[in-house]
């Protein structure tokens, strides 16, 4: 009797095997290869990231998927954009700081198909009942890279204005996290382990000055030094700055002199020569607004600043002269192209300050930019007209 039961679940079993086979069989099991780009998790967990080992953002493979028609159809359906490689604490051996990663496993658990608000779960290569059969490379290196953090204060630079001295921000310190190995090597320099609050031109445009402010939500960014790596964030990623505009204004002399142009035309039988000590102004100082000094102070390649010597009638005349040079021009280049940007009178003081604005002896430059002051010691140059062939 117990035989009887035994020999018909032996059977049973062999029938359910074989429709199992013939059921396999039907699916008609094919092979489909496509190149596909992956990429790694931004973090494996809070204080551990990894890289590629050649500093590579993705990896382009060449995969083969195995399975049933109507499987692989779905696949090929899914199958869109980057695979983020599902990297997680438990795929790294302990202390590593270098890892082969095995692409056929991790392609397998790979997320193919989101989640949706539908209630629908992700799902991944194997869950579409695909199977990744073969890929090229197999393995890709990648580095192991462990982040510390460090507590640092948060500076607050303005563009184009002077800040007065009770300037704060709240928090007045940020947390950087980055490679520790990064973060050790500016132990010994801490002054340059710090963080910026930019307040940008848009931002202080008409704000009236000694009038305490606050801008909230201010981004903060770290200091250059973490710029040698991609792996670092701040947190807070913004703060809230206080601060007062104690100047609008800026001031700068100017390290090189200036060229003298000619402006007026010395008719043809005659020809202009500046003395050699005058063919560049000197000691120049430019008070105007910040922006623009900060530009001239940076060396700014697309400006160029000029003196004005404006030369008609009599001034053309062969004989040797002495005249005052009238005006500083800055110029702006861009796109290949030149415009004067301020026209400026030199030490204004000395051109009619209490004159009329609206009476013609008034020079129309003197109130071109009255926000900006040239001043120079010595504003007036020589210079020669005669005969050309003298």
């Amino acid at each position: 009797m117990r035989l009887g039961r035994s020999v018909r679940s032996f059977g049973l079993v062999t029938l359910i095997t074989v429709l199992v086979w013939l059921y396999a069989e039907g699916q008609d099991v094919t092979i489909f290869t496509r190149d596909i780009t992956v990429e790694l998790p931004a973090k494996v967990d809070d204080l551990t990231v990894i890289e590629f080992a050649d500093d590579a953002r993705a990896v382009k493979l060449t995969v083969e998927f195995r399975g049933a028609s109507a499987q692989l159809s779905e696949l090929k359906r899914q199958l869109k954009g980057t695979l983020e490689l599902p990297i997680g604490p438990g795929d790294l051996p302990e202390n590593a700081e270098s890892v082969p990663l095995d692409m056929v496993e991790l392609l397998n658990r790979a997320v193919i198909a989101t989640g949706d608000e539908n209630g629908a779960k992700p799902k991944t290569v194997a869950d579409l009942g695909v199977s990744v059969a073969k890929v090229d490379p197999a393995t890709v290196n990648a580095r192991v890279v462990k982040l510390g953090e460090v507590g640092v204060r948060v500076v607050i630079e303005a563009e184009g204005v002077q800040l007065g001295p009770n300037r704060k921000s709240e928090p007045g310190e940020v947390r950087i996290i980055a490679p520790e190995t990064l973060i050790s090597q500016t132990e010994a320099s801490p002054d340059a382990v710090r963080a910026y609050a930019k307040l940008t031109r848009k931002q202080l445009a008409g704000i009236p000055e000694g009038i305490e402010q606050v801008i909230p939500g201010v981004p903060v960014v770290p200091s250059e030094v973490f710029s040698r790596s991609r792996h670092v964030t701040v947190e807070p990623t913004a703060v809230d700055v206080t601060f007062t505009i104690e100047s609008q204004q800026g001031s700068v002399k100017l390290e090189a002199p200036v060229p003298v142009w000619r402006f007026g035309q010395v008719l043809g039988e005659y020809r202009m020569a500046l003395a050699a000590d005058d063919q560049l102004l000197k000691d120049v100082q430019i008070t105007g607004p910040r922006e623009l000094i900060d530009r001239i102070r940076a060396k700014d390649p697309t400006l160029r600043i000029v003196a004005r010597l404006d030369l008609t009638g009599d001034d053309i005349l062969p004989g040797t002269y002495s005249k005052e040079l009238t005006q500083i021009e800055v110029h702006e280049m861009t796109n290949g192209l030149t415009h004067v940007l301020y026209s400026v009178p030199i030490n204004p003081e000395a051109l009619k300050p209490d004159a009329d604005p609206t009476s013609a002896d008034t020079p129309a430059f003197y109130l071109a930019a009255p926000a900006i002051t040239v001043t120079t010691a010595k504003p007036s140059v020589s210079y020669t007209v005669g005969q050309r062939g003298e």
